[in-house]
């Protein structure tokens, strides 16, 4: 795989089940060993898309920062999914892997939002809904430290820095 990489002939080929997977299935109402195959596959394109490199002829144009948010929440739901996939296969922590579910759905609707929007405003918005938290923070730092006249503890300069 090179930086050209995403021709079609290279990408893993989708999950192809015979039918008489289908039938046990359909027969157990359970359809999870399809789900599974379907979930490694899209972890696996996750992990291949965030690998693209920027310079690929397969990615348009787009800012540098723009293109680092996508690949990052491209290459988090790979990972997240692949924590899940290990999780599931030892069949424990059920309630991790709906936290880790929602971790992925979330990064997931914002990739497409993003691409579906495609404006700057949209990525500052993003980017700004990622630090308020950190600056409420920052914020409540600094009023303990006013309200002790100025006098910072260690910690504080630290998580201030």
């Amino acid at each position: 795989m090179g930086t050209h990489f995403l021709l079609e002939q290279e990408l893993p080929q989708k999950p192809n089940f015979p039918a008489e997977l289908w039938d046990k299935c359909r027969k157990d109402k359970d359809f999870m060993p399809i789900l599974f195959e379907w979930y490694k596959h899209i972890g696996v394109m996750c992990n291949i898309l965030a690998s693209v490199s920027r310079s690929s002829p397969a990615i348009r144009k787009m800012p540098a920062l723009h293109y680092a948010i996508l690949t990052g929440l491209l290459n988090r739901c790979s990972r997240l999914m692949l924590s899940n996939v290990r999780l599931s296969v030892m069949n424990k922590y059920g309630e991790t892997t709906r936290l880790l579910d929602r971790s992925i759905i979330e990064s997931a609707v914002i990739v497409q939002w993003l691409c579906h929007e495609d404006s700057d405003d949209c990525f500052q918005r993003y980017l700004a809904d990622g630090i308020k938290s950190d600056l409420k923070l920052k914020d409540h730092i600094q009023q303990n430290i006013a309200e002790r006249g100025g006098d910072a503890l260690v910690i504080e300069n630290s998580m201030l820095s």
